[in-house]
């Protein structure tokens, strides 16, 4: 994707006021779902798209969690990247990637549009977004426009910040959705404890203790990060690649974080 032309002052503040939002939203409290609505909403305010879907990296697979002009069927679906040529290139590319009107690459979404189903594909305006967080990419965007010349002059440094911060609010809702599933089992299985005992003791709960207390909100957050990942592990018998499914992660992005936090194992 070619250099943009620079956005005028008052577009650009538009901008910066929409990532910031963004960014607010990572640390609010919000359930996953809420997330990824909120975050295409915010996007829609940046891309004038008529299509859009987010989606996860998770192995060789993409999950469809948000979407805009896309039937439920299209988010019922797991998109095995390398079939799908146009996914690929878009996971593979450093940058945010705008598609040539005459792209031989196929939608991966054909047949799925809600809005103008016979409109000629050529016409189409294809943008596509590698979302990374800590230098890996954790899902991409797809962005589609009836208008061929609907993504014309966007600024590349936008778009990309716009990904990182993306791919960040796609890990926080990643791990919060792992914290919630490892609260339910814990819940689950001190009430299984109790009625099997019959115990009627007073004290501290079966569920897994806090994180350690006190620490930088960045310090906070890799120690959960840290427990999180070893817990997984030590779930499955120290078998990173059955760890990094249950955390919706790809094995070597698991491996890289662990490695990062010092995580053995």
């Amino acid at each position: 994707m070619e250099s943009a032309t620079p956005s005028s002052g008052s577009q650009r503040t538009d901008a910066l006021e929409i990532l910031l939002e963004i960014g607010c939203d990572l640390t609010a409290s919000l359930g996953s779902l809420d997330r990824y609505e909120r975050l295409l909403v915010a996007v829609k305010r940046i891309l004038p798209f008529d299509v859009a879907c987010l989606l996860r990296l998770q192995g060789d697979e993409l999950v469809p969690l948000a979407a805009h002009g896309l039937v439920p069927a299209a988010l019922g679906r797991l998109y095995l990247h390398h079939r799908h040529p146009r996914l690929e290139a878009i996971l593979c590319a450093p940058v945010p990637i705008l598609f040539p009107h005459d792209s031989a690459l196929p939608d991966p979404f054909a047949g799925l549009l809600t809005t103008d189903l016979h409109a000629p594909e050529q016409i189409h305006a294809r943008l596509g977004c590698p979302l990374t967080c800590g230098g890996e990419v954790v899902g991409v965007l797809t962005a589609d426009a009836l208008d061929p010349n609907a993504f014309d002059g966007l600024d590349v440094r936008l778009l990309s910040t716009l990904g990182a911060l993306a791919g960040a609010a796609l890990r926080t809702a990643t791990l919060i959705e792992a914290l919630e599933k490892r609260a339910e089992h814990g819940s689950r299985m001190a009430r299984e404890i109790h009625v099997a005992s019959g115990a009627r003791r007073e004290g501290p709960s079966v569920a897994a203790a806090p994180a350690r207390a006190g620490g930088s909100l960045r310090e906070q957050v890799e120690e959960f990060e840290r427990r999180l990942i070893r817990e997984a592990v030590e779930r499955h018998g120290g078998n990173q690649a059955a760890a990094a499914r249950e955390l919706g992660m790809h094995r070597a992005n698991l491996h890289h974080l662990a490695r990062r936090l010092g995580v053995k194992g």
